[in-house]
This record gives structure tokens, sequence and C-alpha cells, in this order.
């Protein structure tokens, strides 16, 4: 029996990680930079550094030449997942199934450090812990939802497990023993690596572990630590140097001039992007500008999310007061506590920047259950609070799927440009018969604009339209489809990887154009300068758009579909006033009000009858209870944010 617990509970981590995966496919903005460069490099290579054009052929083809964001980002972790990633890729049927295949290697190699480190947990405190481990994690919902997400934090994610995993096997055996002065410098290494590639704020967390181990576990400077970080350094520095370097030559055109009479040649000045990032965040403060938290966040709102469980909040301290675990806990403990607190100085704060502390965080939990649990049938007090922590895991892992949920809400651009996919080609519209719930394929009725027109805006949109019916027909008869995509629709899920076949030329500024086997070709503009926007003559030749206002979009459009996205959490239900209005209401009328969930539903095929069946049950019992109760009931917010337009007419 404990072995096939201990087997359902390594298959359950990897098997978790791919179910958050395939329920949240899209990306987020924080995810672009990784995530292009990932397709840029699958599908352009990487050119050679001796060939002439390949400054050239990287500003024509690869993203970050187009959106370069306001620091360099490493290509190291990028290139490495393309590279295990490139064997499959021919096995794959659509570009978006290559999406999937990245993130699932990065969620599967997360997944085996968070699986290895287990070991750690059994050899410092006990199988039990260790399976107390496994449970703890498997109910997690930061680090199941993120392992597989391309975030500079997730790729030092492993590394910075494995780091944890060598320091806590090395405060498993005598700090003057061999194999521990070993896994303190493979700690120390890691971390160092770590650090210099892929973040900085790494470096921080490497300090205060060295500090630790030279406390208490008696860390030699010249025999484990110099070597060690000099040994990452070596490894580190040159891999990150050489890549970003020439990688980014094509933004950073800093090189340095020699001429030795005769001839003259230039070296670029290297590009170490984590240290660029760090000054640019940190030195120069610029992180505030993507807002402030206090001092006490971490330890009050992101340690609380980051561990889900409120029962984790007081078995880590637990740990401390037990003698058989003091020595341990403390040790392991206290780098992560001393790294949050100095951490928490910097204004700018998110729960990722402290994931790295998560895993040693849950061993310290899990010796604490694991004592509880060991001395259950010893007293009344010890049964009480093992039934607690086991009571506490189902419940942790419904908040964590409800959460899922409501993350799966967040990723309307992806969904937009799919459905757009789905329904457009160059002759006509068509619908995949099973979509989910929160997206909307066009009704039979076209949706007018929001507010009258008067006689003068009336005959201007006229030609206006006709305009642009003549220039969308001369692209379709070219086999040509025009989408523009607004800021929102950019920032949550739109990637390369929906856009197939690229062609590897130089496209105008903020465009690019894509053939798609399927649907001949089809041109992206992602254009976000506010004078080209209100110039009436860009619009003409745009077949698509993809925006969150259709009122603000000069010209008539007909809204042809549109995307529900996650708009907070009820629970008082708003009285019913009669039958919904549903699709036939004015755009800006959907807009404002939304509508409630109550249970995640999908449209079309057998799976959406049961959802559909549920969702409607559970509705029913909710608003029944609700009224009993004055309307109090737990429900989901969602409304539409973006509108799939397509160009339309008004009788001409």
């Amino acid at each position: 029996m404990p072995k096939a617990i201990d087997l359902l509970l390594t298959i359950a981590i990897p098997a978790l990680i791919l179910v958050h995966l395939f329920a949240a496919p899209y990306t987020k903005v924080e995810e672009s930079f990784n995530i292009q460069a990932i397709h840029d490099i699958l599908t352009f290579g990487i050119p050679n550094p001796l060939d002439s054009d390949a400054v050239d052929y990287i500003k024509t083809n690869y993203d970050h030449a187009s959106f370069p964001g306001s620091v360099p980002r490493t290509f190291v972790g990028a290139s490495v997942l393309a590279g295990l990633a490139r064997p499959f890729v021919g096995l794959l049927r659509s570009p978006e199934q290559v999406q999937l295949l990245v993130r699932g290697i990065l969620g599967l190699i997360n997944a085996a450090a968070l699986v290895r480190f287990r070991v750690a947990v059994d050899v410092a405190y006990g199988r039990t812990a260790g399976r107390f481990y496994l449970a703890f994690v498997a109910c997690q919902f930061q680090l199941l939802f993120y392992a597989s997400r391309t975030l500079p934090n997730y790729l030092a994610l492993p590394l910075t497990i494995e780091a944890s995993r060598a320091l806590l096997l090395s405060l498993s055996t005598s700090p003057k023993l061999r194999p521990s002065s070993r896994r303190r410098r493979l700690c120390l290494y890691l971390l160092t690596v770590s650090g210099i590639i892929f973040r900085s704020e790494v470096a921080l967390l490497l300090a205060t572990t060295a500090g630790t181990l030279g406390l208490f576990s008696g860390l030699k400077i010249r025999s484990e630590l110099i070597p060690a970080v000099f040994a990452g350094a070596l490894i580190a520095l040159p891999t990150t140097l050489g890549l970003d370097t020439f990688l980014w030559r094509p933004r950073i055109a800093l090189s340095l001039t020699y001429d030795t009479g005769s001839s003259t040649f230039q070296i670029p000045v290297p590009t170490w992007p984590e240290l660029q990032a760090f000054l640019y965040n940190t030195i120069q403060g610029h992180s505030s500008e993507w807002g402030t938290s206090p001092f006490h966040y971490y330890f009050t709102s992101a340690l609380p999310k980051l561990l889900l469980n409120p029962i984790h909040l007081l078995l880590i301290p637990l740990s401390l007061t037990i003698p058989a675990l003091r020595r341990t806990s403390l040790t392991s403990l206290l780098p992560s506590l001393l790294f949050i607190t100095l951490f928490s100085l910097l204004p700018h704060k998110e729960p990722r920047f402290i994931i790295y502390t998560l895993p040693l965080l849950l061993a310290s939990s899990s010796s604490s259950a694991s004592y509880l649990f060991t001395r259950r049938h010893k007293s009344p007090l010890y049964l009480l609070s093992t039934s607690l922590i086991l009571l506490s895991l189902p419940l942790s892992l419904l908040l964590s799927t409800t959460t899922l949920y409501i993350s799966t809400l967040n990723y309307p651009g992806a969904h937009a440009l799919s459905l757009l996919h789905e329904m457009a080609s160059p002759a006509s519209l068509s619908f995949s018969s099973a979509v989910p719930a929160h997206i909307h394929p066009p009704t039979s009725h076209p949706r007018e604009p929001p507010v009258s027109l008067s006689p003068s805006e009336a005959a201007h949109a006229l030609t206006a339209a006709a305009a642009a019916r003549h220039a969308a027909s001369a692209l379709r008869a070219k086999g040509h489809v025009r989408i523009h995509l607004d800021n929102l629709a950019l920032q949550t899920g739109v990637t390369r990887f929906q856009e197939a076949h690229r062609r590897s030329r130089a496209p105008p500024p903020g465009v690019v154009i894509v053939e798609r086997s399927d649907r001949g070709n089809w041109v992206y503009d992602k254009t976000e300068d506010v004078a080209r926007l209100n110039a009436p003559d860009f619009w003409l030749d745009v077949d698509f758009v993809v925006c969150e206002r259709p009122d603000k979009v000069p010209g008539v459009w007909e809204v042809v579909g549109s995307v529900e996205a996650f708009d907070g959490v009820g629970v008082r239900l708003r009285p019913q006033t009669g039958e919904r209005e549903g699709a036939e209401r004015a755009v800006h009328e959907v807009k404002v009000k939304g509508r409630e969930v109550f249970f995640p539903e999908i449209k079309g095929g057998g799976l959406g009858k049961v959802t559909r069946v549920v969702a409607l049950g559970v509705e029913k019992v909710g608003r029944r209870v609700a009224g009993w109760n004055g309307g109090w009931w737990p429900y989901i917010k969602v409304k539409e944010k973006l509108f799939v337009l397509k160009q339309g007419s008004l009788g001409v």
C-alpha cells in the first residue's frame, strides 16, 4: 500500500502540471519574450554568426527585433527548450501544438525537479514527510499552473529546486564529511548559474544561503564558496554573453570600432541581459513603474497565496519548535526567510519573485505534518491535528481547481484569434462545432453601431465602407486576409505560434505576414501608434479587427464574435428580471452588464451536454439557496472583453 501511494503521488505531479497546461494552453504578456523567442528559433533557426547577413536575418525574422521590451532578456532558456522540442516538431500538425509541446517540456522538467526534491525530504525528515510533501505539491496552484509557463523565474526554477535539494541533503549528514561539502558546493554552483543567466535576484538567495551555511554548517570560503561561484560563473557568463550579445545585436547596436590603418573592424559590446535588467529595475528604480507594494506584502499576501493551504502557516513555525526537527528546519528555512525579508526592501513585488523558496517551505511543513501523523494514536490533540491536515488537502485541491478555472478565463486575446481563424477564410465564414462557453460566434443579425450617425457622418461612413470593401476584395482576390490586433489582445494570449508558415522577409513596421496552408496569406497588424490608428485610411484594407472597444474603431464594422473574460468573483447574486437579452444587446450594453457563471460549461459535443446539465443544476440550486438567505451564493463574474469585427456595410 505505501508503494502504491508513493507511485500515485509521484505520477500526480507531472500529470497535474499537464492538466493545468491543457486547461490554460495560452500565455500572457509576461511570458511573451521567451515563447516568441522559442518560436523564432524553431522556425528560423539561429544563423551562423560568421555570415555577413546574420544581423539582418535576425532583424528581419525575430520578434524581439520589432518588440524588444524595456530591457533585454536571455535567449539561453528559449534555446534549450527549442532544442529539446525540435525532434518532435515534425510529428505535430499545427504551430499551436508546438507551443503546447514546448510548454509541456518545461512543465515536465519542473515536475522532475519537484519529484526529485522528495528524495531530499525523505532523507532529512523520513518517508512519511516525503509523502506529505508530494501531497502538498499536488494540491498547489501556483507551482502546478506556472511550472509550464515560460517566465524567466520558472526557467530558473529547476536549477533552484536542485540547489534546494542539495542544501537539504547536505544538512542530513555531518557538515565535516565529504558528501556534505560536495552538496554545499553543488547548491552554490547552481544558484550562481541561475542568477547569472535567468534571474538576478537569485544572487541574493545565493548570498543568504552562503551566509547561513557559513554560520551553521561551517562553509569554507576558500575550498567551497569561491570554487563553486567561480565554476558557475565560468559556465554561465560565456554562455549568456556569447548567445545574447549575438542575438541582441540588431537592437543593441553598440560596438567598439578599431582602426588598424589599412582597415577597420567592429566588436559588439557584450550584452549581459540580467545585469542590464538589474541595473534598470533595481539601481535605476524603473521596476516601480509596474506598481509598488508595502514591505510586508510577501509575508502577508504573496506567501499565503503561494502556499494556498492555510495549514502551512501553522506547520512551518511548528517545525522550528520540535527539537527533532529544529536544526534542519532552521538551517533550511533561514536562507529563504532572509531572502524574502531583504527582497521586501524593493518596492515592486510579485509572488513569482520568491517562488524559489517554496520547495523548502513545503519540506518544513511536511516535516511537521509527518511528526503529528506518526503520533496520532498517542494523544487526542495529535489525532485532531492530523485530521485537520488530511481534511485540508481535498479542500486545498478544490480551491486550486476553482482557481484554475478562473485562470482559464484570462486569455481572451488567444481565444479571439482562435475564433477568428476558425471562422474566417478569404472566401467564407465557418464555425467549429465545439467551443468554450465564454466564446460567442456571430448571430444571424449584425450588430448596429452603438450610436446614431448624423447625415454627414453617415455619408462619410458609407464612403469609407465602400473603399474598405474594395480594398478587402482586392486582398481576398490575392488570397490575403488582414487582421488588426489591439493591445489587450496582444497581452492576453496572442503569440507567433498562432501565426503559421511565416515568410522569411522584412515586413512593414508593426506588420507580420503569414502563409496559412489552409487559408492563404494572413496579415497580422500589431500597430500601436495612436496617430496611425486614428487615420481613417489605415483601416481601409483591414478585413478583421480584434479589439476591446468596437465603438472606437473608425468606419463601419459588424461584430461577428466575442470572447468573455474573468471579471471578478461575487458572493451575492443579482435578482433576475426576466429573460436575458443575450447576443442581441448592443455592444456597449454587453460590455457593461456581463453575466454570472456557476459552473464551467463547454458548448458542443457530448461533453458540452453534460457540462450544460451540471451548470444548469448548480445554477438552479444556487438561486434557490440564494432565495432563502437574501441572495448569498458564490459565483464567477464574466463579461465580454474582446470583440471580433468584420468590415461591415449599411446597405451599400
